[in-house]
């Protein structure tokens, strides 16, 4: 497209120009030379129309495409400043369009899956709890006094798993919004590992020997208590992966990276199978006997509530996990 408006102006003159010409030439009674500047004139307008058609016809396949839900397509920059300036906006709405658009359909995966889990999982517990009540309701000449109380037993087991389940769908869905204010590092990841003793004795693990290390001075905004749960979810899962370790050891560092603080606790332990690995972050799932499967998530939350993430590094031995969050 060379010079859009450039052509669009010459289009424009050139049309007044003839018309004015094919006027006056008619006036004088000069019907040939004004048929000419007539013709010149319809030659001018198809230029216009052509000039014009090019971003038009550029403008209809893009929104096109974003209505097909396809944001691959790109408007091409061209030589004119005006129309690549345009061209740069829409891109832009594009690229926007389709982040929004792989997001929402993320989430509804991810919403999904919930849903999933917790229609199984309530399934599970309330279909014993439904049995047994019926059938102690239908026949209740069939039960002594010892039967009623196993069977009420039962009845409250289940039903104490269930408000656990649900308690913990509670706590993942209503994390508070962080309270910022300056927090000191080093004095930070000494309440960690405060936070993690008792849990390090109960596994026979002693906290001191917990590393920790960061980087001298180191302080920035957030959410203190926040941080200080999802750190412990992480070393108290570094805690249980030593557990039976020959030469246990856990390590938690602290750098700044950019504009952001790094946190990372590394351990010694078998590491992490593949399957686990590739779900770590799945809601509700736990390879622990009685876990809940949400301290994971929850650290993930906490810290991109912060402007961070959570990830599990690739490590030759051990299970490495950094937590950022924005400085």
């Amino acid at each position: 497209m060379i010079h859009f408006r450039l052509n669009l102006f010459l289009a424009i003159a050139a049309i007044a120009g003839c018309s004015a010409c094919a006027a006056w030439q008619f006036t004088k009674g000069g019907y040939a030379p004004a048929l000419l500047w007539l013709i010149g004139a319809f030659c001018a307008v198809l230029w216009l129309l052509h000039t014009v058609r090019i971003p038009v016809n550029a403008l209809s396949s893009f929104l096109s495409s974003l209505e097909a839900r396809d944001t691959t397509l790109r408007m091409p920059p061209s030589d004119d400043p005006q129309l690549t300036r345009m061209a740069g906006d829409m891109n832009r709405i594009a690229a926007t369009y389709g982040r929004a658009t792989h997001d929402l359909e993320v989430r509804k995966l991810y919403y999904d899956r919930i849903l999933r889990v917790i229609t199984h999982e309530i399934r599970n517990s309330i279909a014993p709890v439904i049995a047994l009540s019926t059938e102690f309701a239908d026949h209740p000449d069939r039960y002594g006094s010892s039967d009623t109380a196993e069977v009420m037993t039962m009845i409250r087991d289940q039903s104490r798993d269930i408000k656990r389940f649900l308690d913990s769908y509670y706590e993942l869905t209503h994390l508070p919004r962080p309270e910022k204010a300056p927090v000191d590092v080093g004095e930070l990841l000494l309440r960690v590992r405060r936070l993690a003793a008792s849990h390090a004795k109960q596994m026979g693990f002693d906290p001191g020997e917990i590393a920790l290390r960061a980087t001298a001075g180191l302080a920035f905004e957030a959410d203190s208590p926040l941080l200080e749960r999802a750190l412990t979810n992480l070393i108290r899962n570094a805690i249980e992966a030593v557990a039976s370790a020959p030469d246990p050891k856990i390590a938690v560092t602290a750098t700044r990276s950019g504009g952001y603080v790094v946190f990372r606790v590394a351990d010694n332990g078998p590491g992490l199978p593949e399957v686990v690995a590739a779900n770590l972050f799945q809601p509700f799932l736990t390879t622990k006997e009685g876990g809940s499967g949400i301290g994971l998530c929850i650290s993930a939350q906490i810290a991109r509530l912060h402007g961070g993430d959570i990830i599990h590094e690739p490590s030759a031995s051990g299970t490495v996990f950094a937590l950022s969050v924005k400085a």
